[in-house]
């Protein structure tokens, strides 16, 4: 029985001393000194060198994290803060539960210095935004755990409470502000557009007025080309009209001199035709001489008057060559006349 009080008092010894040193959250009186007297690089320059000796020791890190707070290096603090909270014991409960109190209070903290004073009223980048939401979230899980450890802690639901409102202004204005920067693109992209459509529209005038005026010289070239060529054909109808008339006169002159050429044979024709009567009448004399002289002058005659009919028909020859001859001669002339007229495009002399 005496063993069993023993046992019993032993325990509750250990118990008390554990929940004392809990509460006891400054185990060194040079740093608790300095924290009194609000001279917290020294706290922090203490604890920091027994903290390498000590790295998960909680109230280290959590002393070391309210000093970083109190100095306004949230972001420093925030660490110190979750190694406290991870290295809590089940006898710690208490150091836990504060420990999530003032993390809650340095996330929220650290999410308004990522923000202007005036962030209410001005824009903000979106990626700030998003830094702060997640601190501020972060900021109401802290304020839960503490309310998890002690549901009766009425800082801890006064905290939610501001945070979850801060948080719902954040967002509302982060919403309000991408619909105002929607608008304002879509505002930009339409003025985009219309000045588009308005220097498409002025190009398309200017295009169609570049066109126009190159219509305009063109129908003015083909004009002049199509008095120059009117001017061309009409000198060219001239030098026709020259060139028929001077082959109409080359027809006629050809005409007359075959006319003048025939005049001639038929002159000379006539003159073979009497030249035929003298012979016939020769002829009649020859006869009758032959009678008269007999029969010895006859054969004389006769070689005679066959050397006569050579003579005139080697002459009838003579004057058809001649005649051919002439008339090659004035068609040569003449196709020689025209061909010479199409190359050199001349008048003819």
């Amino acid at each position: 029985m005496k063993v069993k009080k023993f046992l019993f008092l032993f325990i509750f010894f250990v118990m008390i001393k554990n929940f004392l040193m809990a509460l006891d959250f400054w185990p060194d009186y040079k740093a608790k000194t300095a924290y009194k007297n609000k001279d917290y690089k020294k706290v922090i320059q203490i604890l920091e060198k027994e903290q390498v000796e000590n790295p998960d020791d909680a109230r280290l890190n959590f002393n070391i994290g309210t000093s970083y707070y109190k100095l306004g290096e949230f972001a420093k603090a925030d660490a110190n803060f979750n190694r406290a909270i991870d290295n809590c014991s089940h006898d710690q409960m208490y150091l836990k539960e504060i420990s999530n109190f003032n993390s809650g209070k340095n996330s929220c903290d650290l999410a308004l210095s990522y923000l202007p004073k005036d962030w209410e009223k001005n824009e903000v980048e979106e990626k700030v935004f998003d830094l702060a939401i997640t601190q501020v979230k972060k900021a109401i899980q802290r304020y839960e755990s503490v309310l998890v450890l002690n549901k009766d802690n009425e800082k801890a639901k006064n905290k939610l409470k501001e945070t979850k409102e801060l948080l719902k202004k954040l967002e509302n204005k982060k919403k309000k502000q991408q619909q105002k920067q929607n608008q304002q693109q879509n505002d930009d992209k339409k003025k985009q557009d219309e000045k588009q459509k308005e220097e498409q529209k002025s190009s398309s005038e200017e295009k169609n007025k570049s066109q126009n005026e190159n219509k305009k010289q063109d129908d003015e070239n083909v004009g002049s080309d199509n008095r120059e060529e009117n001017e061309k054909e009409g000198q060219d109808d001239k030098f026709d009209n020259k060139q028929r008339e001077d082959k109409k006169n080359d027809i006629n002159k050809g005409s007359h001199d075959k006319n003048s050429f025939d005049q001639n044979h038929d002159q000379k024709q006539l003159n073979v035709s009497e030249n035929d009567n003298t012979g016939t009448f020769s002829q009649n004399q020859d006869l009758e001489n032959k009678e008269k002289i007999g029969m010895k002058g006859f054969d004389k005659n006769n070689k005679n008057e066959d050397m006569k009919k050579k003579r005139m028909t080697a002459l009838l020859q003579n004057l058809e060559n001649t005649e051919s001859k002439i008339q090659k001669r004035l068609i040569f002339q003449k196709i020689k006349g025209t061909k010479k007229l199409e190359n050199t495009k001349q008048k003819p002399w």
